[in-house]
């Protein structure tokens, strides 16, 4: 399961979902989404049709809107954490990892590689916004895990740094 952490109207909701199913603060719904375009969508909630339009808000929010009724929602970022954890990465973990669930659009770097700090190692795209996963220090790619297509969840390790 996907796991998002978010703020819903200030309200913070932990939300997780493997696709067809979604478990928000512990309660489980059975879901379908349709992405319709232009940040529109048909949701499926437990039997009931939800026409949602989804765009961004100036202070670079999301705004939700579903049967007339606007929300706010900002998604809990955990490249936040990653950044505070990779402060120290020169002397501490060389690990490389998915700030948020997504796909890995490009590698640009092969197991063995020399590489350094802030070299771009790997694209991934994410919420529909591509993010460049760079080397937190100078060092040797190991562990190459992933390939252009694949999938990732949030927190998996994508490469090593040695």
């Amino acid at each position: 399961m996907k796991r998002i952490e978010l703020l819903f109207d200030g309200i913070a909701r932990d939300l997780q979902t493997d696709g067809t199913s979604v478990v928000v603060d512990g309660r489980e719904a059975q879901a379908e989404v349709c992405n319709l375009g232009s940040g529109r969508f048909s949701v499926l909630l437990d039997g009931r049709q939800h026409a949602v339009r989804i765009t961004r808000s100036n202070d670079g929010l999301m705004e939700a809107w579903v049967g007339g009724s606007r929300h706010l929602i900002e998604v809990q970022d955990p490249r936040q954490l990653s950044r505070r954890k990779n402060v120290s990465a020169a002397s501490g973990s060389g690990e490389v990892r998915m700030p948020m669930p997504g796909k890995v659009l490009a590698v640009h770097v092969a197991n063995g590689d020399r590489v350094e700090q802030g070299q771009s190692l790997v694209i991934v795209e994410a919420m529909k916004m591509q993010n460049q996963l760079r080397a937190p220090r100078d060092g040797i790619v190991s562990g190459l895990q992933v390939k252009p297509g694949d999938a990732a969840p949030a927190g998996a390790t994508l490469a090593v740094i040695e």
